[in-house]
């Protein structure tokens, strides 16, 4: 379903393919990461199957991102961890000037603080780099056992504004 679309941004919001039990059961996770990961409030997921490439895969800069996930979350008493071990970590360049940032599962309470987190993290990136950049965003929300994946692909100007743009009837 198409929420929201202008020349600068465009919003979809699907039903997600992945959820918290999913990752739980995914077959590559050790018992330890698996008991680490799921006391993360904000889950990293890594892309499988990237063009038929079979590891786990995250965009550029992820670990960058994640730093600054980590740093913001510990002000709200929240965790964030990456869906895989630090062996199987790799990260994958993209398109130069579009910043991906890596898939985000999280419970629907949550929704505005990261997205407040992703846009402090976006802006920065435009005034260190000093021009327009572009963004992909996907965030995978859970409500009461239903789970949906809200897109994000645009200007990063337009970010927040958007996401501010959505609420629970995203769920019905």
């Amino acid at each position: 379903m198409l929420h929201g679309s202008s020349e600068k941004s465009k919003i979809q919001i699907n039903d997600a393919t992945v959820s918290f039990e999913d990752v739980y059961k995914a077959p590559n996770l050790s018992s330890e990461l698996l008991e680490k990961i799921k006391t993360a409030d904000i889950l990293l997921l890594p892309y499988t199957d990237f063009k038929g490439y079979q590891n786990c895969l995250f965009p550029e800069q992820t670990y960058q991102f994640y730093t600054h996930l980590m740093n913001e979350a510990e002000k709200q008493s929240l965790s964030v961890d990456l869906a895989v071990s630090d062996e199987d970590y790799k990260e994958i360049e993209l398109h130069a000037d579009v910043v991906n940032i890596a898939d985000i599962l999280i419970q629907w309470v949550l929704f505005p603080i990261v997205t407040g987190m992703i846009s402090a993290y976006l802006y920065d990136l435009v005034r260190q780099r000093k021009k327009k950049m572009n963004a992909n965003v996907k965030i995978t929300v859970e409500k009461n056992g239903k789970a949906k994946t809200v897109s994000f692909e645009g200007d990063i100007e337009s970010f927040e504004r958007a996401m501010k743009s959505l609420d629970e009837t995203i769920f019905k």
